[in-house]
C-alpha cells in the first residue's frame, strides 16, 4: 500500500473518531410547547397556508416624527414614537377602508371604525391586543390606551375578548426597539393586512437647498393578502403612512 493512501485512510479513521453524537441523551432537553406557543403556531401557519401574503418595503423621513417625540417629552408627556406611527396609521386607514378590513371566504368585511390591533411581546409569547374604535381617540387617549392594553397583557390579565384575531380590523407590529431594520410580518387572519415599524437609520437625502445631508429615515413594511388587495393600493397606503408621518405637526398632533 502507497504512503499515500496509507495517510488518507488514516486521515478517514481520524475523522470518524473525533465525530461528537449530537443525538446523546445529555446533549438536549425535550420541552413541549405552551398552550399559547401552540395556538401562535397553528395561528401563524394557517395564515401562511391559506392566503396570498407578500410585502412591501418603504421608508418615511423620521424628522417631523422625532419632533413630535422631542415636543412631547418637553410637555411631560409619555408619548412613543409608535404611538406617533399609530396615529398617523389609522388617520390613513380612514382614506383605505379595504385596507381596514377581513377577508371572509369571498367577502370583504369592510369596517366603518379603526380597530387597532397591537402586537405586544410577553413572557408568554406574542400578544395583540385591540383597541376598540381607535380612529375616535386623540393621540394622547390613543397612547394611553395602548400603554394600558401592552401592560395588562405583560400582567396575564388582559380581556381575552381583546386579543382574539377577529376583534381587530388592522395590526401594527413594532420591532424598532430591537433595531430591526426590515421584516416580513404574518397577517392575524381574517385581518387583510398587518404594518411592520422597523428602526430609525440614517440615510443620504437630497435637501430642498441641493445640499446632500444624513436624515433618519423610519422603515415601514406593509404584508398584505393579494386575494383582498392589489398592489397597488396596498403600496399607495403605505406611501401614504409615510406622507403623514413625514407631515406630523407638534403642536396640532399633541394640543388636539
Amino acid at each position: 500500500m502507497s504512503s499515500q493512501k496509507k495517510k488518507s485512510e488514516a486521515n478517514v479513521k481520524g475523522k470518524h473518531a473525533s465525530f461528537v453524537n449530537t443525538d446523546a441523551e445529555d446533549d438536549f432537553e425535550i420541552k413541549p410547547l405552551t398552550n399559547i406557543r401552540k395556538i401562535i403556531a397553528n395561528a401563524m401557519h394557517h395564515s401562511l397556508q391559506s392566503s396570498a401574503q407578500l410585502t412591501h418595503h418603504l421608508s418615511a423621513d423620521a424628522r417631523a416624527l422625532l419632533a413630535c417625540r422631542k415636543k412631547a417629552k418637553e410637555s411631560g408627556m409619555d408619548i412613543t414614537i409608535n404611538d406617533f406611527v399609530c396615529f398617523a396609521v389609522i388617520k390613513v386607514l380612514k382614506k383605505f377602508p379595504r385596507v381596514n378590513a377581513h377577508l371572509n371566504n369571498d367577502n370583504l368585511k369592510i369596517f366603518k371604525a379603526v380597530h387597532l390591533g397591537l402586537a405586544v411581546d410577553t413572557e408568554r409569547g406574542l400578544m395583540v391586543p385591540v383597541i376598540k374604535k381607535a380612529d375616535e381617540l386623540n393621540i394622547k387617549g390613543l397612547s394611553t390606551k395602548m400603554h394600558e392594553l401592552a401592560a395588562a397583557c405583560r400582567k396575564g390579565n388582559i380581556d381575552p375578548d381583546l386579543i382574539a384575531p377577529e376583534s381587530a380590523s388592522f395590526t401594527v407590529s413594532n420591532l424598532g426597539n430591537y433595531g430591526v431594520e426590515m421584516f416580513t410580518p404574518v397577517i392575524n387572519l381574517p385581518q387583510v393586512s398587518i404594518l411592520g415599524v422597523n428602526t430609525i437609520i440614517y440615510r443620504p437625502k437630497p435637501l430642498e437647498d441641493g445640499t446632500l445631508a444624513l436624515v433618519p429615515h423610519i422603515g415601514l413594511s406593509l404584508t398584505y393578502d393579494h386575494r383582498a388587495l392589489d398592489g397597488g393600493e396596498a403600496t399607495r397606503f403605505v406611501k401614504e403612512v409615510a406622507n403623514q408621518i413625514e407631515t406630523l405637526e407638534a403642536s396640532r398632533v399633541i394640543e388636539d
